[in-house]
C-alpha cells in the first residue's frame, strides 16, 4: 500500500485487520489510540485520529450522510504480517499452467504435421514474395520447436518461481506482465505454426 507509516503517525493508504478481515483503509492519525472509522456510502474507509472522538463521532452522526461510524480503543497497523503477493501467487499460477498446455498443443500440432512431411527436401523459410528460399531435412525443425518450447516454458517458470518466493515481481504486477510476455509469443507461433505446415504441405502437393 501507498502510505507513510512511523510510530504514532501513520499518512496515506494502508491494509489493516479491522473487525476480523484485512481492510483497505485511507489513513490520517498521530495517534494509534482511539480512533476513528469512517465508512462512506462508496466502500471507502476513512481512519482518523481527532482530539476529541466521542464528541467528533457525535457530530459526523447528526450529519447523517455516512453509511457507519466506529471508533476503537486501540490499533497496531499491519499488527499480522500482510501476504500482499497472494493475489499475484494466485494469477501467476494460472499463467504458469496456462503456458503449460500450451507447450504441449504446440508439440502436439507439431507431430501431427511432423509425420505428414517428407524427410528431405521440405521448405524451411519463405520469403517476402511468399516462395520457399530455404530447403533441408524435417529433421532441423525439431530445433525449433526445442527452442520455443525453452523458452516459452523457461521464462514463466523463473517469474513464476521468483513470484512465489515473494521476491519484488511478487509485490507488484510487474511479475504477471512478464510472464504473460513469453505467453503472447506462443500463441503467435502456435498460429504461425499451422499456417507454415499448411503451406508447406500444400507447396508439396503442387510441386
Amino acid at each position: 500500500m501507498a502510505g507513510v507509516g512511523i510510530p504514532d503517525y501513520l499518512i496515506g493508504r494502508f491494509k489493516i485487520l479491522l473487525d476480523g478481515k484485512f481492510e483497505s483503509i485511507r489513513l490520517y492519525i498521530t495517534k494509534t489510540e482511539k480512533n476513528v472509522f469512517i465508512y462512506l456510502k462508496n466502500g471507502k474507509i476513512y481512519g482518523l485520529s481527532p482530539q476529541e472522538p466521542d464528541k467528533f463521532i457525535e457530530i459526523l452522526k447528526n450529519e447523517g450522510k455516512f453509511q457507519m461510524i466506529s471508533s476503537i480503543d486501540t490499533m497496531k497497523p499491519l499488527e499480522q504480517p500482510l501476504d500482499i503477493s497472494a493475489k499475484y501467487r494466485k494469477k501467476s499460477f494460472i499463467l504458469f499452467n496456462f503456458s503449460i498446455i500450451l507447450c504441449i498443443i504446440i508439440v502436439a500440432v507439431f507431430i501431427f504435421y511432423y509425420f505428414q512431411l517428407p524427410n528431405e527436401n521440405i521448405p524451411l523459410h519463405w520469403n517476402a514474395s511468399n516462395l520457399p528460399d530455404k530447403f533441408g531435412s524435417k529433421i532441423e525443425l525439431i530445433w525449433n520447436l526445442v527452442f520455443i518450447i525453452s523458452f516459452g516454458e523457461g521464462l514463466p517458470l523463473l517469474f513464476y518461481y521468483l513470484i512465489i518466493k515473494k521476491s519484488e515481481f511478487g509485490k507488484s504486477k510487474i511479475g504477471i506482465y512478464l510472464m504473460l510476455l513469453p505467453l503472447i509469443i506462443l500463441i503467435i507461433f502456435l498460429i504461425l505454426q499451422v499456417i507454415i505446415f499448411n503451406q508447406t504441405i500444400e507447396y508439396l502437393n503442387s510441386s
